[in-house]
């Protein structure tokens, strides 16, 4: 199983989670956990993980030997930065992220869009803050997005208001979403 990452956005606490939990998978169901970015960035400590570099970023970026390889196949040692031909080739994570993910795989994402086209392809897909999507939670969600937007652009509601902090509870919660998320695409897999 692959945990996806589309890591521009995530705070490190939830970057650091997916590590630990594809770190401290088992040989009997391996984890492994992808952080796909639009730019470079630290990956967390632990194995397992890998990191892919999309767009003119990822054009500048120095392939590792094994480059050619998807994720899957390729046998790098941890924290490796991948600048694949096929990451280059992707101008954004999202669609380099629909492209290699399989079903059953699990996706952590805050772009509403993003877990739309994951859930539709069999995807687990959860957000950073613990919510575990399914595509009726999604429709309304962007229904309420979509709908707020146009009363800000007619001056009737106040602006969007500001990210608040990842506190403790959060990353509790985000935890727990993973297990539950893990849990459900190993099920999903070995059926």
């Amino acid at each position: 199983m692959t945990l996806w990452a589309d890591a521009d956005s995530l705070p490190r606490e939830v970057k650091d989670l997916i590590g630990r939990r594809a770190s401290s998978s088992s040989g009997d169901f391996p984890i492994r956990a992808v952080f796909v970015a639009n730019r470079s960035m630290p990956l967390p400590p632990g194995k397992n993980l890998y990191a892919v570099i999309v767009g003119p970023a990822g054009a500048s970026a120095k392939p590792p030997a094994e480059a050619s390889k998807p994720p899957a196949e390729a046998s790098k040692p941890p924290s490796v930065t991948s600048a694949s031909p096929a990451a280059k080739a992707c101008d954004n994570a999202d669609d380099y992220i629909m492209d290699s993910a399989s079903p059953g795989d699990v996706l952590v994402t805050r772009d509403l869009p993003l877990a739309a086209r994951a859930v539709e392809k069999g995807l687990v897909a959860i957000n950073d803050r613990g919510t575990l999507w399914t595509a009726g939670a999604l429709r309304e969600r962007v229904s309420l997005r979509d709908h707020m937007a146009t009363l800000r652009e007619l001056g009737v509601a106040p602006p969007s208001p500001k990210g608040r902090g990842f506190g403790p509870k959060d990353v509790k919660a985000f935890a727990d979403a993973l297990d539950k998320a893990i849990r459900t695409a190993s099920i999903a897999q070995r059926t």
